[in-house]
């Protein structure tokens, strides 16, 4: 499944690195984003901190949400890489962003061995299931996890008053605080909500906020998220092609991706799924830059209708 929330995760964690490590059980006073390229070896983390003070050392986070059986391989294998590159103790948690990501082998706990002997292997780690934890956790929080809140433990019926709640804490926030804020809350929402229901959330903390000004910071908040879940999922689309082999793997990848991008968000953005004809218009074009020209070009338009007009 591809993963276009990983940019607004790890955008969130490079805004606000000691939230998340206090989320991860490791508060500290100094915290620093270090490099996470492990490409000798063919791969990155998704993020690591380097924590200072009294708990010096290495931070290893890997967001998911989505099932992945080899999960505890791979995070013990950028564990052992980032200690040989950092010369550091290294500390791997996953961030399980909801339900569907868990599985049963994700117990904080990795062990291997020969068949009928004790395990030469064991390696532990952090798991961080955001969907059980209480929101007000996240409400009280700093500014890196505050998004988090509505995907945390939340009913459908309940997630008006977080989203409430979430606007009286950046009420008095400076603006770029709280564009950056709602930014990350719109994409993470796509991770349990339905497209009209997290545009009627929308639709009521524009009524509330009376400021053209601060309309315009939204939308604009907005559209940067998109622009990263597109970033983030046609490179997934390349990378899925790329592990097939095949030249017109990436390629198809890609493509696939941008239709359903520009599908989903066009829903999202002008309230209602795409027309038949428009929607198998979209399905048949072959051109991934023209696909991430209308998916900037949705922000710019009303209705479906308009979408593929000349020259998009």
């Amino acid at each position: 499944m591809p993963k276009p929330f990983d940019a607004t995760l790890k955008g969130m964690l490079e805004a606000s690195p000691l939230d998340w490590a206090a989320l991860a059980g490791h508060p500290a006073t100094e915290a620093q984003i270090v490099d996470t390229d492990i490409s000798t070896f063919t791969g990155a983390a998704d993020k690591v901190l380097k924590l200072g003070g009294d708990q010096e050392g290495l931070l290893h986070f890997e967001f998911q949400s989505s099932p992945d059986a080899s999960l505890p391989r791979r995070l013990f294998v950028g564990n052992a890489l980032l200690e040989h590159r950092h010369e550091m103790p290294v500390w791997s948690v996953v961030i399980l962003l909801r339900p569907e990501a868990k599985l049963a082998n994700l117990t904080g706990l990795y062990e291997r061995g020969w068949p009928g002997e004790a395990p030469n292997l064991t390696f532990r780690y952090g798991v961080v299931r955001i969907w059980e934890l209480p929101p007000q956790q996240f409400l009280d929080a700093g500014p890196g996890t505050l998004p988090l809140a509505p995907i945390s433990a939340v009913s459908e019926q309940d997630l008006p008053r977080v989203i409430d709640q979430l606007k009286d804490r950046l009420r008095q926030r400076p603006s770029a605080e709280a564009k950056d804020t709602w930014t990350a809350t719109y994409v993470l929402l796509g991770l349990r909500y339905e497209p009209r229901a997290i545009a009627r959330l929308f639709e009521g903390v524009i009524a509330m906020e009376e400021s053209s000004t601060y309309q315009v910071i939204l939308r604009e908040g907005m559209s940067r998220g998109i622009q990263q879940g597109i970033a983030q999922g046609l490179e997934k689309g390349l990378q899925e092609g790329r592990q097939e082999g095949r030249q017109e793997g990436r390629r198809e990848g890609a493509l696939e991706e941008g239709r359903r991008l520009v599908l989903l968000l066009g829903q999202q953005q002008f309230k209602a799924a795409a027309p038949v004809d428009i929607d198998t218009a979209i399905k048949q074009i072959d051109d991934v830059a023209r696909l991430e020209r209308l998916l900037v070009h949705l922000l710019e338009v009303d209705r479906w209708e308009d979408l593929l007009k000349p020259p998009f």
